[in-house]
């Protein structure tokens, strides 16, 4: 029954309709608690189609923290919304440190000119 609503709710955001799967998303909140981190990732792409990217990033962040925070696509989501604020997280950063040697080339401080 939930996968059914939920489904409902993906036709709403495909059709960039979010404001009937938001409330689509209100009203079948307790049908749907079971699948509700499936459900945050619909709910903050309806979010970011009405332009407010902040409460997607909050329902998203919320959603992480809430048991089950195992789901896969909540983090996708996550990421797709920080690239799409142009932000990264800290641990996707490459760290700042000299390039290791390259096979076969003798580090700077041996080569004798």
């Amino acid at each position: 029954m939930e996968w059914d609503v939920y489904k409902d709710i993906r036709a709403f955001v495909d059709r960039k309709a979010p404001q009937e799967a938001l409330e689509l998303i209100s009203e079948t909140r307790d049908e749907t608690a079971n699948i509700r981190s499936f459900v945050a990732c619909l709910e903050a792409a309806c979010q970011e189609q009405r332009g407010d990217r902040t409460a997607a990033l909050d329902i998203l962040l919320r959603a992480r923290s809430e048991p089950p925070a195992d789901n896969f696509w909540v983090y996708h989501a996550l990421a797709a919304l920080h690239r799409n604020l142009g932000q990264t997280h800290p641990s996707c950063s490459p760290k700042m440190s000299p390039p290791p040697n390259r096979r076969g080339f003798p580090p700077p401080s041996t080569i004798i000119l």
